[in-house]
């Protein structure tokens, strides 16, 4: 097929096991760690390997269908503002999708449902080809995804409902579907932003405790949410807390009350990315809706990152960073940015990414962490914010690696000593 490929986790889902290669040199490293993301989070290492296509809307259709052969299409979903392959945005509507490739979605949904038999809610996924006018079976989700309450709003059906009717052997036969409206809804997840080694805004779990959390209630808004206040959000898990969704007359209307509803959540003690929402939901570009799955981290390069990045760490818990200089030495410490299980090594059968006398420079990696079912490279640069802790222009020696590899760190554990080279 040619490169660019992609690397995919057969049992992965989330975002999470997925990674392009752009060249045969890459594949090998990219597969290791590939494998190591999927069986860590899935319990199981084996991939496909696809072909990448560079420019797509990502469009799914949402199913039932009971025991007596009954299929209902009930409307698509455009999930196309992504980060890191893991859906941020969801719209009850596609503004780029042709009418006639629409309609092939459903039909092609259609057809799939009643060729295997299919018995319950499910969702339909492809991949629209931009740059070809094209429309790609990705693959089928044989269960309900978090995105369902935008059809939920569209349709005036309760997807969860009809779930459990169709388990008992009722049909919906004289299920109508009457589309009303726009819905769209938004991932909050409690990650905070950070610069990576290139510069570039990536985002980093912050599990912790809530010490404030208000969500208020208001007309055509829905919330789905597992925190509250005084509750822990573990970083054992995915970093998805709520689900706002919101509903309108048409999509201007729906982003309107979204971007207002968003602004006014309450909430002290982890870092969210709510920040980042409410400016892709008054960005021009997506308003506009002319986009393709590379939208935000284009958005990430041009919006006002240094007071977004502000706003996302503001929130999180208070407390002075504690200090990297060991007394009465010209030691330093590296200490852990989060909480997660620490990794030495890209795989098992890989050596360490560092030990003891190893020279290193500010942006080699040190270890990974892992949380929320992401992996976190730690090196030196990452702790440069505003100011340099560690500076680039030098060498440092590792004296010591204070941790095993699997081990459960909390931020500000020791993590490695080192020292200027």
């Amino acid at each position: 097929v040619g490169y660019p490929v992609l690397l995919k986790a057969v049992h992965g889902g989330g975002g999470k096991g997925i990674k392009v290669v752009r060249t045969a040199e890459d594949v090998r490293e990219a597969f290791m760690t590939v494998f190591a993301e999927a069986k860590s989070a899935f319990g199981n290492g084996d991939l496909y390997l696809e072909k990448f296509v560079e420019s797509l809307r990502h469009i799914e259709v949402q199913i039932l269908r009971d025991s007596h052969g009954n299929t209902r299409i009930l409307g698509l979903r455009d999930c196309s503002v992504q980060r890191n392959n893991q859906k941020v945005l969801e719209e009850s509507e596609s503004v780029m999708l042709p009418d006639e490739l629409e309609q092939a979605a459903y039909d092609h949904a259609r057809k799939l449902a009643d060729a295997i038999d299919y018995l319950g809610a499910g969702t339909v996924e492809f991949i629209y080809d931009l740059a070809n006018d094209a429309l790609y079976f990705m693959e089928m989700n044989t269960r309900l995804q978090v995105e369902h309450p935008v059809t939920e709003w569209t349709t005036g059906l309760s997807i969860v409902d009809t779930q459990f009717q169709i388990a008992e052997g009722g049909s919906i036969e004289a299920m109508e579907i009457n589309r009303r409206g726009y819905s769209i809804e938004a991932r909050v997840t409690a990650e905070k932003g950070a610069r990576d080694a290139e510069g570039n805004i990536d985002f980093v779990p912050t599990p912790g405790t809530l010490e404030t959390c208000v969500f208020p209630e208001q007309d055509d808004i829905e919330v789905i949410a597992t925190i509250g206040p005084g509750k822990t959000v573990s970083p054992f898990y995915d970093s998805l807390v709520a689900q706002v969704i919101a509903y309108g007359e048409d999509r201007e209307d729906g982003l309107r009350k979204l971007k207002a509803y968003l602004e006014s959540i309450e909430i002290k003690g982890i870092c969210t990315n709510i920040p980042v929402l409410t400016r892709v939901l008054s960005d021009e570009v997506f308003v506009k809706g002319e986009f393709d799955t590379g939208y935000l981290p284009d958005f990430l390069k041009r919006t006002d990152a240094e007071q977004m990045l502000a706003e996302m760490e503001a929130t999180g818990a208070a407390g002075d960073a504690a200090a990297i200089e060991i007394e009465g030495s010209n030691e330093l410490k590296v200490l852990s940015p989060q909480t997660g299980i620490f990794y030495s090594t890209a795989s098992p059968s890989d050596p360490p990414y560092v030990k003891p006398g190893d020279k290193i420079d500010a942006e080699h990696t040190l270890c990974q962490i892992e949380a929320m079912k992401m992996f976190t490279s730690v090196t030196l640069s990452s702790f440069n914010g505003n100011a340099e802790v560690y500076s680039e222009d030098r060498k440092y020696k590792i004296v010591r690696v204070n941790q095993v590899n699997g081990a459960q760190v909390n931020a500000g554990d020791l993590l490695f000593v080192i020292k200027p080279a």
